[in-house]
């Protein structure tokens, strides 16, 4: 079976730096912290553009990978390339090991923990059971996920774990503080920034205040019309160094003027 292709940029880049380093999906995702069990499908849905990364999410992609965020975002594939090699390092391999070695142990220990008599098909279920259920489930897929949970001791509260950082009081996210950069420099308010990129007119100005203050995350598609309407690269709204977010805007000017 073919494996589904990326849809959005920003997954594209994230699978060439997983490739770049060799994780699979299910290191990755356990590298950043997401559930074993559930860590290789969360990634690859962040690939093929299914699920949204939410900002928080793509700090911890960025970290894992010892990549600066704007890569994700950067369209050229030369100056992709151009960043992606300048920034290798040793911290993503230590990762992928580490990573590798505690999806390992997992396996082993829900194996270990599906072999007890207790969870034998052909056991009588107990009354109450400690799980919970009136009685021991039969479906091999339940018992899985109870088993994940025991052994990552997160049962009953799995489902509701979160792992993105939550930003310090009176911080802004990156793409807030260069979006109202890039908005001031244009010389356009927030209302006629956002109209242009096909907003509502009336609440327009409301969108893009909160874009800018970081209430709201723009999607990708909101994100490329803003770009283009200040005819900035997207990649910049996500360099966290001022020296790179100029570089950004010199070479998408430098790429003008040889065509």
């Amino acid at each position: 079976m073919a494996r589904k292709e990326p849809v959005t940029i920003y997954g594209r880049r994230l699978r060439e730096a997983r490739e770049s380093y060799e994780f699979s999906q299910a290191e990755l995702g356990v590298a950043i912290g997401l559930d074993v069990g559930g860590a290789g499908g969360r990634v690859s849905r962040y690939e093929t553009g299914k699920h949204e990364v939410k900002h928080g999410m793509q700090e911890l992609f960025a970290t894992a990978l010892a990549l600066p965020l704007t890569y994700f975002y950067i369209k050229d594939d030369e100056e992709a390339r151009l960043i992606l090699e300048a920034s290798r390092s040793d911290k993503p391999v230590k990762l992928q090991r580490a990573a590798e070695r505690k999806i390992k142990g997992n396996r082993h220990a829900i194996n270990g923990y599906l072999q007890r008599p207790s969870c034998s098909l052909d056991r009588t279920p107990p009354k109450t059971s400690q799980w919970g259920f009136h009685s021991w489930p039969k479906s091999n897929y339940v018992k899985r996920s109870i088993a994940i949970a025991h052994v990552s001791g997160s049962f009953p509260t799995w489902k509701f774990r979160t792992y993105a950082p939550v930003a310090e009081k009176g911080t802004l996210p990156v793409y807030s503080r260069r979006l109202r950069e890039a908005r001031e420099a244009y010389g356009i308010s927030q209302r006629v920034l956002g109209i242009e990129a096909g907003l509502d007119e009336f609440v327009a100005s409301t969108r893009v205040n909160r874009y800018e203050t970081g209430v709201h995350q723009p999607d990708l598609q909101t994100m490329q019309r803003l770009a283009e309407v200040l005819n900035i690269p997207l990649a910049y709204f996500y360099a966290e160094d001022d020296a790179l977010a100029q570089l950004i805007k010199d070479f998408k000017g430098s790429r003008k003027r040889k065509r």
